[in-house]
């Protein structure tokens, strides 16, 4: 691409006189960035890890493990996400999807089923209270813990961002630090940064408040399922508390969202539970912004068309990308050896 190309295509302007906290591209980064730069990222990564140290987990939460008797078949041990997120399959066993659909399955709880698995006088709730505990500590747990064994490799990417770039990251790790450079003050880890494992956010976008404290006072299935419900809390994102903190560090280092006239999404799924984080940019950057949307599967370009849809971007608006490399393009550059 040329240059008088690349500098159209990115419409970003030489005008010198341009504040200095000016900022006219987004780049939003979902997981799918640092699966392309081969990070062991993917829900299949995390199966394993958690398969793998289940043992050592539950020994350093302090948590039994749950036995799990057949007859004819020798002592299996699980855990207390088999009990309250096995449920839907009867048998009271993770499903082999779980971790595939790992956000998703968080907000799919069958209170139902639970409350008649565990049962309803004041020792089988206080069972159930228990596990949806400990559930809620061994994601927790496990899901910090596993993306901090993720290693990023020294070598630097073939890319490079002009000043004028802003980055909004839905990822924990410090691939665009670290590989590409770039500064902080440019980079908002809107769901926690591996860098501070507390601050790492999770789960689904279905709960967004507690439920009421007084069904505790009812006891029996009342009681049974407040438990439930603090569980779905807990694993509630709170996208309108995460876009009032991201609206924060904006104001922190006075940058205009308005000001934004190229949006480029690259590695995000799209999925409904993140949608809410779309319509804000949308509704914040300049009306007449170019979108530039990357995806891998023809799952994630349905869901792009459909995201599109509901913002009501015209044709004209946006474009998509069937890679990554694609849709980067015109920040592509030519590393030199040694």
């Amino acid at each position: 691409m040329s240059e008088s190309t690349q500098q159209n295509s990115l419409n970003i302007s030489s005008d010198t006189q341009k504040p200095k906290n000016f900022r006219d591209t987004l780049i939003v980064i979902g997981n799918g960035f640092d699966i392309w730069q081969g990070l062991p990222t993917t829900a299949m990564h995390f199966d394993r890890y958690f398969r793998r140290h289940q043992k050592e987990i539950l020994q350093k939460l302090h948590i039994p493990a749950i036995e799990k008797k057949e007859e004819g078949r020798p002592v299996e041990y699980g855990t207390s996400l088999d009990l309250i997120y096995g449920a839907s399959t009867g048998e009271f066993e993770i499903y082999s999807d779980f971790w595939y659909e790992f956000e998703e399955a968080l907000g799919d709880i069958e209170d139902e089923t639970i409350i008649r698995f565990f049962g309803t006088d004041k020792s089988d709730i206080e069972d159930l209270k228990r596990n949806a505990t400990n559930s809620w500590r061994i994601l927790k747990y496990t899901f910090s813990h596993w993306i901090q064994t993720v290693s990023i490799p020294k070598s630097p990417l073939p890319l490079s961002f002009p000043s004028s770039c802003l980055f909004l990251t839905f990822n924990y790790t410090q691939t665009l630090q670290k590989r590409l450079h770039i500064d902080e003050r440019n980079i908002y880890h809107i769901h926690g940064c591996v860098q501070h494992p507390d601050s790492i956010i999770f789960g689904h976008n279905s709960c967004h408040e507690r439920g009421f404290d007084i069904l505790r006072q009812f006891g029996g299935s009342f009681e049974a399922g407040y438990y439930l419900e603090e569980l779905l809390y807990k694993t509630d994102k709170k996208i309108a508390l995460r876009i009032k903190q991201y609206k924060k560090f904006l104001h922190n280092y006075h940058y205009l969202l308005r000001d934004i006239q190229q949006i480029y999404i690259v590695g995000h799924s799209l999925g409904e539970i993140d949608e809410g984080y779309f319509r804000f940019l949308h509704k914040s950057i300049n009306p007449k912004a170019q979108w530039h949307i990357s995806f891998f599967s023809e799952q994630d370009k349905e869901r792009a068309c459909r995201l599109v849809h509901r913002l009501k971007l015209s044709s004209r608006q946006y474009r998509l990308y069937s890679s990554i490399d694609e849709c980067l393009n015109p920040f592509t550059i030519q590393l030199t050896q040694g």
